[in-house]
C-alpha cells in the first residue's frame, strides 16, 4: 500500500501502462490526501471492524504532521476480515466521538444497494439525481454495495460549538435526501476507505475504489439546503385517578412467594441492611 507521497508520485508514473492494480493502490493515499490537504494539523481516525466473530473494533489516530500513512497496518488487517473505514472530518482528541471532531472538508453522503437492485440500476440512478439537482459529486467511490459521494467545501468549517455541528449535519441531511443516501449524516460518521475489499460478505469480498475524483468541484455551504434533526416527541398521558389500594392479586402472590412474604412483613434476618430502606430495596 502507498504509505506516503514518494511512494504514491512513483506509482502514479508508472501507471502509465493502465495498470489498474497500481491505480488501485493509490486509491487510498489518493482520496486522504485531497480530504485534508487543507485542515489543520490534527488527527484523522482509522478504523477497522471485524463484522465476524466478536465485532472486534481498532481504532487509530494518525497525527497529520506524520508523513507515513498506516496504511500497510491496515491492509494486513484487511487481509484477516477486517473492513477499513476513516473518519471524514479531523479530530482534535483521539477519540471516535462527536466531540471529537475539529474540522470538517467535505460533506458525504452514503447510498446502498437495495435488496435485488443491480449496480448499474443505482449508477443510472446516481446520474439522473445529478441532473436533476445539479450538484456533481467531487467524489465518487464504489464502495463495493454501493456508491459514497464526497462534497468538497471551498472553506472548511471549523467546529466550534453546537451550531457548527448543526450546520454541517442539516446541510448533509439535505444532501442525503437529494441522492436517495441513508439517514446516518452524525459529524463523526467513518466512511469506507477505497483501495480496500469490502468484507460484509467474507465469501464475496468486493473492492472499494475511486470511480471519479475532479478537484475543480467545489461547493459553498450555502449551496446545499438544510433538514433539521428530527426532535424526539413527548407525550403526556393522563392516568387518571390513582388508587392507593393494594389489588388482592398481590396478596394471592404473598401467599406463593414465601420470601416475599417474609420481606413484605419484615421478616428477613438475613438482609445485613435491616432499615425501612433496605426492606424497600430488597423488594
Amino acid at each position: 500500500m502507498i504509505n506516503n507521497y514518494q511512494d504514491f508520485i512513483e506509482l502514479k508514473d508508472s501507471v502509465g501502462n493502465g495498470n489498474s492494480e497500481t491505480m488501485e493502490d493509490c486509491s487510498a493515499y489518493e482520496l486522504v490526501q485531497y480530504i485534508f490537504r487543507d485542515c489543520s494539523s490534527f488527527y484523522n481516525e482509522f478504523r477497522a471492524i471485524n463484522t465476524k466473530g466478536n465485532k472486534d473494533v481498532i481504532q487509530i489516530f494518525h497525527s497529520t504532521l506524520e508523513k507515513e500513512l498506516p496504511f500497510d497496518e491496515l491492509y494486513e488487517l484487511n487481509k484477516k476480515g477486517y473492513d477499513i473505514y476513516f473518519g471524514h472530518a479531523t479530530r482534535k482528541l483521539e477519540k471516535g466521538t462527536k466531540d471529537a471532531v475539529y474540522e470538517v472538508s467535505v460533506l458525504p453522503v452514503d447510498i446502498d444497494l437495495h435488496e435485488g437492485e443491480s449496480k448499474q440500476a443505482l449508477a443510472k440512478q446516481l446520474d439522473k439525481r445529478i441532473k436533476e439537482t445539479g450538484l456533481t459529486p467531487s467524489v465518487i467511490v464504489d464502495s463495493g454495495n454501493g456508491f459514497h459521494l464526497y462534497f468538497k467545501l471551498r472553506k472548511n468549517i471549523k467546529i466550534f460549538a453546537d451550531d457548527d455541528v448543526q450546520l454541517v449535519e442539516g446541510a448533509t441531511r439535505w444532501l442525503a435526501s437529494m441522492f436517495g443516501g441513508d439517514n446516518i449524516t452524525d459529524i463523526n460518521r467513518v466512511m469506507r476507505l477505497p483501495g480496500f475489499f469490502n468484507n460484509k460478505d467474507p465469501k464475496n469480498p468486493k473492492k472499494c475504489s475511486i470511480v471519479s475524483l475532479n478537484k475543480s468541484i467545489q461547493y459553498d455551504i450555502s449551496d446545499f439546503g438544510t433538514i433539521s434533526k428530527p426532535q424526539t416527541k413527548i407525550t403526556r398521558i393522563k392516568l387518571g385517578e390513582l388508587s392507593d389500594k393494594i389489588p388482592p392479586r398481590f396478596y394471592e402472590l404473598l401467599e406463593s412467594n414465601p420470601k416475599l412474604k417474609q420481606t413484605w412483613n419484615g421478616q428477613r434476618d438475613d438482609l445485613s441492611d435491616q432499615s425501612a430502606s433496605g426492606y424497600d430495596m430488597s423488594l
